[in-house]
């Protein structure tokens, strides 16, 4: 939500006229007395109590445009957590995208994670379960998956290890070798490639495959 910047520090601007428009009346646009205009949202003119013939400074206009920023970052972050569960670093990436400042994005994911809007752990959890059921991996290759999506190292290593138990992580390279047995004929050592390629340790494939130590 971006105005025009015709202010010098020392010289306040008369508003002219509010006009509230966009297709439900959201955005309100303020003609100021130098014709310059500028636009935020009309929730923000309502809280500031923003009226024709009242003074605005350079740092009341910036001002106004911060909190207009901040609110449509807001409302953008809700409506792509309310499409899909997002990390924190995820999400700031496509605020980011959208041409929004770091500083403001900053301050949207502080009021999202201190709400429980966005939380790193539970993403972590539900990214974990959806992964290991359509397409199961090791922990290696899982802890590299949640690194991509931002996910600070230690987090990434907590929740494989408390998710993936051995057991977990066993059950799930007899699946990935079931399903390579039903679609082609594969020698032992194509076997290891792809396992070890999914991020399986040689100790697990060892023990999955029956093989002796010196084969691997």
């Amino acid at each position: 939500m971006q105005g025009e910047n015709s202010s010098s520090l020392n010289v306040k601007l008369t508003v002219l006229s509010v006009k509230r428009g966009g297709t439900r009346g959201e955005i309100a646009y303020i003609d100021l007395s130098n014709g310059s205009s500028l636009s935020v949202f009309t929730a923000i003119i309502l809280q500031e109590g923003i009226s024709p013939g009242e003074e605005l400074s350079e740092a009341r206009i910036d001002e106004l445009k911060e909190k207009s920023e901040l609110l449509a970052a807001e409302k953008r972050g809700i409506s792509l957590l309310a499409r899909s569960q997002h990390s924190a670093y995820g999400l700031k990436v496509k605020l980011l995208r959208r041409g929004f400042s770091e500083s403001v994005i900053t301050r949207v994911l502080e009021g999202f994670e201190e709400s429980g809007l966005v939380d790193d752990r539970a993403y972590c959890e539900s990214w974990l379960c959806s992964r290991l059921e359509r397409h199961p991996e090791g922990s290696s290759a899982l802890i590299g998956g949640l690194r991509k999506r931002g996910i600070k190292r230690e987090l990434a290593e907590d929740m494989v290890q408390e998710i993936v138990t051995p057991q977990v992580e066993e059950e799930c390279a007899r699946r990935v070798i079931e399903k390579l047995k039903r679609s082609a004929s594969l020698s032992n050592s194509k076997m290891i490639s792809r396992l070890s390629s999914r991020g399986f340790s040689y100790r697990l494939i060892r023990a999955v495959l029956d093989l002796d130590e010196g084969l691997l």
